[in-house]
């Protein structure tokens, strides 16, 4: 990675960041006020590596002098991780295909992916229940933690929640490193593989579906759709005891 900055008007700079492969103008600049005499200090997050919005700008102090210097550094409540399987979900097909999913647009570049097991290689200071080299898994959605819903343990339908699908707003998780709020980041058990941490998002979906449909021994159910979350659904189904699974699909 390299920057170069480029002077707009008198008292701005604009620093832009290259990436191999990235053309320039497909990038952000990022601009920071510079004044003759002052050397400026741009605090950057390292969110998620091989994607060109790499790098967030947190603020900017200044000292006596006339150079730049960039800081990266994880902030206090995230992880940083070194991804090793991820999943590739319709919603990243549609958006990189089709440049949307639904109503929602997106530009390019962009980075997808929100379904993802790592290895921790940093953390924040306040992140206490995680080490580095634990084996993780993330969950995409995130929240506010103050709401009603939230301090009712309904967080799922926290009316600020987001989602990292969501790549207009945040870079997805497909790439070499990923960076991520702490309290979003779980440990997998050692008996469970890199693939299956991969797909404990979707399979959340799938055991949320028979909780939902009050799956229990015994129970005759149809699953439409033999995708990745129909799939997983059977799995499920037959782990809270379904005896007569039917699925459905295009081919």
């Amino acid at each position: 990675m390299s920057f170069v900055s480029e002077r707009q008007k008198e008292g701005d700079v604009t620093f832009c960041f290259s990436f191999p492969g990235v053309p320039m103008s497909s990038l952000d600049r990022h601009r920071v006020p510079l004044c003759s005499s002052s050397k400026i200090t741009v605090h950057l997050s390292l969110l998620c590596l091989d994607h060109a919005f790499l790098l967030l700008p947190l603020g900017c102090s200044r000292q006596k002098g006339g150079d730049v210097t960039f800081c990266l550094y994880t902030l206090a409540h995230e992880v940083l991780i070194r991804i090793k399987k991820a999943g590739i979900c319709g919603t990243d097909m549609s958006m990189v295909y089709k440049g949307k999913i639904g109503d929602l647009g997106v530009t390019f570049p962009i980075g997808v992916g929100h379904e993802a097991s790592g290895v921790v290689t940093k953390k924040g200071k306040d992140v206490t229940h995680l080490n580095i080299g634990d084996r993780v898994t993330i969950e995409p959605g995130n929240f506010c933690r103050r709401c009603d819903q939230c301090l009712a343990g309904k967080y799922n339908v926290c009316p600020q929640s987001s989602f990292h699908a969501n790549v207009a707003l945040y870079p997805g998780c497909i790439g070499r490193y990923f960076q991520y709020p702490g309290h979003l980041v779980h440990r997998l058990p050692d008996a469970v593989s890199d693939e299956e941490g991969a797909v404990v998002e979707p399979l959340s979906v799938a055991v949320h579906a028979c909780r939902r449909a009050g799956v229990t021994a015994g129970t005759t159910l149809l699953v439409t759709g033999g995708g990745c979350i129909g799939l997983l659904c059977l799995a499920a189904a037959k782990a809270f005891g379904a005896t007569n699974i039917l699925v459905t699909g295009k081919t």
